[in-house]
C-alpha cells in the first residue's frame, strides 16, 4: 500500500483537466464569446440592501451544455483514476476522494444539463451545487474518520507476574 506522501497521479489529473479544457475549446470554438455573453447578461438581484446576487436574463444553452460535457468527462476521469488507485493500492482515503469527486462532477453535469434545458432556474443552480458539494464532503469526511481511526493491534495476554512466594518443592517418594 502506498503511503500518504507524494501523489504521483496529481500531475496526471492536472494534465487531464487541461486536455478537457482544450477539448471543450476545440468542440465549442465560440466558448469565450459565450462566456462574455453570459457575463454581459447578468443582472443584479437584490435580496436585501446588503445582499446582491447576479443571475442571467436568458438561458445560455451552449455554455451550459459545454460545462455539462466538461463535468461529465472529468467525472469519467475521476472514476478511471479511482480504478487506477485501487490497482496500485493507494491509501483508501485517496480512493474515496476520487469516488466522491466523480460523483460531484456527475451531479454538476446533471445540474448544468437541466439548466441548459431550462428545467432548472439559475437562482436554484448555485444552492444545489452547494448542497451537492456539502453532501460529497460530508460523505468523504465520515469515511475518512472511520478509516483513519487508529486501531489497537491485538496483543497476546501479558504473562503472569512473578511470584514472591518461595518455590514449592514436590514431595519425594521413598
Amino acid at each position: 500500500m502506498r503511503g500518504r506522501g507524494t501523489d504521483e497521479l496529481g500531475l496526471v489529473s492536472l494534465g487531464v483537466f487541461l486536455l478537457l479544457i482544450g477539448y471543450i475549446w476545440l468542440t465549442v470554438p465560440t466558448i469565450w464569446e459565450e462566456v462574455g455573453r453570459f457575463i454581459r447578461d447578468l443582472k443584479p438581484i437584490y435580496y436585501d440592501s446588503y445582499i446582491v446576487f447576479f443571475e442571467p436574463r436568458t438561458v445560455h444553452v451552449v455554455l451550459y451544455t459545454a460545462a455539462a460535457t466538461f463535468c461529465l468527462l472529468f467525472a469519467v476521469w475521476r472514476f478511471v483514476l479511482m480504478a487506477i488507485r485501487i490497482v496500485v493500492k493507494s491509501y483508501p482515503t485517496r480512493i474515496v476522494k476520487e469516488l466522491t469527486g466523480g460523483l460531484f462532477y456527475v451531479g454538476a453535469a446533471i445540474l448544468f444539463q437541466r439548466l441548459a434545458s431550462a428545467e432548472l432556474a439559475f437562482a436554484h443552480f448555485i444552492p444545489l451545487v452547494l448542497i451537492l458539494g456539502g453532501a460529497v464532503l460530508v460523505a468523504r469526511g465520515i469515511f475518512n474518520a472511520v478509516v483513519s481511526r487508529p486501531v489497537a493491534p491485538s496483543r497476546p495476554p501479558p504473562p503472569p507476574p512473578p511470584s514472591t512466594a518461595p518455590p514449592v518443592t514436590p514431595p519425594s517418594s521413598s
